[in-house]
């Protein structure tokens, strides 16, 4: 792992689960009726950019709190997580 987060792994994030909202934002074209370059932020409403900060954060602080859970899990000597896990299904 690079610690480089890929596209594929961002837009797995992001894509709603409802099949209906993904296709339209997968098949939704930019609209860039001036042809000329826009900043990013310059694409979003301000309160779409707020919003995607703090979903992008909430992300990133589960994804850390995961990786501390699995770390910590992995340092206790007698703790086997495949059996853990399975009576949990």
């Amino acid at each position: 792992m690079d610690g480089q987060l890929k596209y594929s792994e961002f837009m797995h994030a992001i894509c709603p689960m409802c099949e209906s909202y993904a296709e339209m934002l997968k098949d939704r074209r930019v609209k860039n009726i001036y042809n000329r370059p826009k900043q990013p932020i310059a694409m979003f409403r301000s309160e779409t950019y707020t919003n995607f900060v703090m979903v992008l954060e909430s992300l990133l602080k589960t994804e850390m709190e995961t990786e501390r859970i699995k770390k910590q899990l992995r340092d206790r000597p007698n703790f086997y997580s495949a059996p853990a896990f399975i009576s949990m299904a």
